[in-house]
């Protein structure tokens, strides 16, 4: 897809520009069990070995009902707090905030390197907002603006990430 936008975290009191590769993927629904949820990822890689890892991403991720999708263009606020479980697979808990809309089940971010591996549960604060400009039958496309604090899940955590994007997929 190419470059999507901005998508950065700071590590060592410096921001980080993940651009070499970026990506999104829409997942729907994102379980089989969960029909009515669908997830929505928008990741950047660095693997040019600039940043601090040889190769190492940041992904930042929604879940959202997937009675949403094809239900044409809308604005959701996002805005909350998340524990993302130190085990893979259990989904994370999202507690919503006073500016949270409705649609928007989860969100939360996720780094990856060659290092340490994320040993308790995380917290994040997560606020933005998730635009759909198109959104019918073939083309799930907008804009996200997602910022978060506290810890990243994964390996090479960051206490901020940010993105600022614009994705367009097939559905």
């Amino acid at each position: 897809m190419g470059e999507l936008g901005t998508v950065q975290a700071e590590y060592e009191g410096e921001w980080r520009y993940f651009s070499d590769v970026q990506q999104g993927v829409l997942t729907a629904p994102d379980d089989p069990a969960s029909p009515e949820v669908s997830r929505l990822a928008v990741c950047g890689w660095e693997t040019e070995g600039r940043g601090l890892f040889d190769d190492s991403n940041v992904c930042f991720n929604l879940r959202f009902d997937t009675a949403l999708l094809g239900a044409g263009p809308a604005t959701f606020g996002i805005d909350g707090a998340v524990v993302v479980p130190v085990q893979a697979g259990i989904d994370p808990t999202f507690t919503p905030g006073e500016a949270h809309g409705p649609g928007v089940r989860a969100a939360w971010v996720h780094t990856g390197c060659y290092g340490q591996i994320q040993e308790d549960d995380v917290r994040q604060q997560v606020t933005g907002t998730l635009e759909l400009r198109v959104n019918d039958a073939t083309r799930f496309a907008g804009h996200l603006v997602l910022d978060m604090t506290g810890a990243s899940s994964g390996q090479c955590s960051t206490s901020r990430a940010r993105a600022d994007v614009e994705f367009d997929l097939p559905r």
